[in-house]
């Protein structure tokens, strides 16, 4: 999504930004021709903004983020005020276990979108920006972000599971980004600052199922994992 769609949610809401961005991720492809996706439903918004350590999720108030390790409110993009700096400590915002059947979508449509800046170059690992699950997991969905600068998803299922990066852009440059891993079908897609790519022969992970994991930001788990995201994260949505 680009930065008028940003400012757009901030004055219209989080829903129409949301919407936009599922309905961006599933009917415009630079490898696969498919039908317009039915209206998105949001699950669960965070405009990164923190009182006492908690961001409160936006939509329904089920998800709020609890905050853990070295961080810090950062200005954000634009018309967007407010923006969490992840420090290594390891530094995460995370939803409570108990909410974690509302990010499953078996299979049905989804999109997750995140607006972040990388303030730190990429040079190993894949860190975390967000994700509902983890590698060993039945199911997964994340945003990562890999050596060189490259940023995509990992979408497992109970089929596959499958890694693929958007192919034109580097965003190890301390600039605002916006993300959007998404699946539609039997297609998946990342769509990255208004560019959607469909990675061929990676098109359908089966029923995604992460029941008893929370949503998380910048880190997994409560370990110290080399694959934390250190940067800033000024918005998020998960819809399906």
């Amino acid at each position: 999504m680009n930065r008028r769609d940003l400012i757009a949610a901030r004055r219209f809401g989080v829903a129409a930004f949301a919407t936009a961005a599922l309905t961006a991720a599933l009917t415009t492809t630079t490898t696969t021709s498919i039908s317009a996706a039915r209206a998105a439903t949001v699950v669960a918004s965070w405009d990164f903004n923190q009182v006492g350590g908690i961001i409160r999720d936006q939509q329904f108030g089920e998800s709020d983020l609890t905050l853990n390790g070295a961080w810090s409110s950062v200005a954000g993009n634009g018309n967007d005020p407010s923006a969490i700096h992840f420090e290594a400590s390891p530094a995460s915002a995370t939803t409570t276990v108990a909410d974690g059947q509302r990010f499953n979508p078996g299979d049905a449509a989804f999109a997750l979108t995140v607006v972040f800046r990388a303030t730190q170059d990429v040079t190993s690992g894949s860190p975390n920006i967000a994700q509902h699950g983890s590698f060993n997991d039945p199911g997964q969905i994340k945003v990562q972000l890999a050596p060189g600068g490259k940023a995509g998803c990992r979408i497992k299922g109970d089929r596959a599971a499958f890694l693929f990066y958007h192919p034109t852009a580097n965003v190890n440059d301390n600039q605002w980004h916006t993300i959007t891993c998404a699946r539609n079908g039997n297609n998946l897609f990342v769509t990255l600052d208004g560019s959607t790519f469909s990675p061929v022969g990676k098109e359908n992970p089966g029923a995604i199922v992460v029941s008893n994991e929370p949503f998380r930001f910048a880190q997994k788990l409560n370990g110290l994992a080399p694959d934390q995201f250190f940067g800033d994260i000024g918005f998020a949505s998960y819809s399906q």
